[in-house]
């Protein structure tokens, strides 16, 4: 009878099922896989974020599943030399396919101080001139007016699903606020009033975002807080002091857990569970208007008017690098992949487009020109920024003239 020795097979089979799990495996989540992943927060490379890469970094967005994130492996359209579409007679040079005068050519002074872009691609654009929220097709024409608030518009925000537009204005007679919530009839391409949130605040509002889930809704500004809604049937949630100082922007965390928050010259993140604060920095040594937090959680980038980004690592508030762009930074906006961003400043020879992967500029492109002087005239360079559905166009709001941009890449097309 020959007996046969059992370990060489079982080394070969544990070394098989050691290789099989990590090929094989599948994240479980516990009590430190803080975003609900199945990533432990000790190796999840995106912990502000739902992923499930598995190859380059762990835990990351995924949207192929293909086990690269989309952080490395994304890529933009060629904005090098933007085509020229339109020749008509609100067409101006520099690489811009389409380009409005909101207030007519009557008031130099005027702005387009908001942008943002429905899941459906249409733009929500709003103007100084007679306190106008238009709409625009996705190809940056101008379709109709929303509606009037009676104020400057200051931000705008649509809901996750496009089914609500929050608007927030300057203040009204008396310092009172200005915020309303409208819903969109898309059929129609017009909006209803559902919800005047004015009676929450006071004076100008210049923060405004609904979270990921589109369950609750941030407003700040003046009044020196953020007040977070519940959509379902906008009772006040909680409120959260700065100390003084005015809110100027709100961005959320991609998984909702946070908000990050520039009120004066700094920057703070805070829990949207109660409010306390994760971290709070310091470093612009001016007003903060620029603001947001990349879809992978990975960075927050914040624009100051000291002429600078900065780009901090959201876990700790370490700031990752900071860069002198040369003219005030009004707004930051990421790609959907968070492998690059596009600044609004006060340029008029125009802004840039950064990679994340070195934070280095890799387009210029527009110009964004004013008048001469240093008042109202002589406004120039964009103030509000948003990269369109397909990401192929860049809408910009302008400072002069009330001036409403859309830049084509090379990939674009007119519908």
């Amino acid at each position: 009878m020959r007996i046969m020795n059992s370990k060489p097979r079982m080394s070969i089979f544990l070394t098989m099922l050691m290789v099989g799990s990590l090929l094989y495996w599948v994240p479980n989540a516990d009590a430190t896989d803080g975003d609900g992943d199945g990533f432990s927060d000790a190796i999840d490379d995106c912990p502000f974020a739902v992923g499930t890469s598995t190859i380059g970094l762990m835990g990351c967005p995924d949207s192929n599943q293909n086990g690269t994130p989309d952080s490395l492996e994304g890529t933009i359209s060629d904005f090098t030399d933007s085509t020229r579409e339109y020749d008509n007679g609100d067409e101006r040079s520099g690489g811009v396919s389409e380009y409005t005068a909101l207030g007519g050519w009557g008031d130099s002074g005027i702005m387009c101080r908001a942008l943002d872009v429905a899941p459906n691609g249409m733009v929500a654009v709003g103007s100084d001139s007679g306190d106008h929220v238009y709409l625009a097709s996705g190809s940056g024409k101008i379709l109709t007016s929303l509606f009037t608030i009676g104020s400057n518009p200051r931000a705008l925000d649509f809901s996750p699903n496009g089914s609500l537009l929050a608007v927030a204005g300057y203040g009204m007679d008396g310092n009172a606020a200005n915020v309303h919530v409208y819903e969109m009839d898309w059929a129609t391409q017009s909006a209803t009033h559902l919800v005047n949130l004015s009676a929450h605040h006071d004076d100008d509002t210049f923060g405004m975002t609904f979270s990921p889930d589109g369950g609750e809704l941030y407003i700040g500004g003046k009044d020196e807080n953020v007040t977070s809604y519940d959509t379902s049937n906008w009772s006040v949630i909680q409120i959260i002091e700065f100390g003084g100082d005015d809110v100027y922007s709100i961005a959320p965390s991609p998984d909702g857990r946070f908000i990050a928050v520039t009120h004066a010259q700094e920057l703070s993140v805070h829990w949207t569970s109660n409010g306390s604060q994760y971290f709070n920095v310091h470093n612009h040594t001016d007003v903060v208007l620029g603001l947001d937090w990349s879809p992978d959680g990975r960075w927050i980038i914040t624009g100051g008017n000291d002429n600078r980004f900065r780009v901090y690592d959201p876990t700790n508030g370490t700031m990752i690098v900071e860069v002198n762009q040369g003219s005030d930074v009004y707004d930051v906006e990421f790609n959907k992949a968070g492998t690059h961003f596009v600044l609004a400043t006060t340029s008029s020879s125009g802004t840039s487009i950064y990679s994340t992967a070195d934070w280095s500029s890799i387009y210029d492109l527009g110009d964004f020109p004013g008048g001469s002087g240093n008042g109202a005239s002589g406004r120039r360079g964009a103030r509000d920024v948003a990269w369109s559905d397909d990401e192929t166009k860049i809408y910009f709001g302008g400072r002069y003239y009330g001036a409403f941009y859309t830049f084509y890449s090379a990939d674009a097309f007119i519908w």
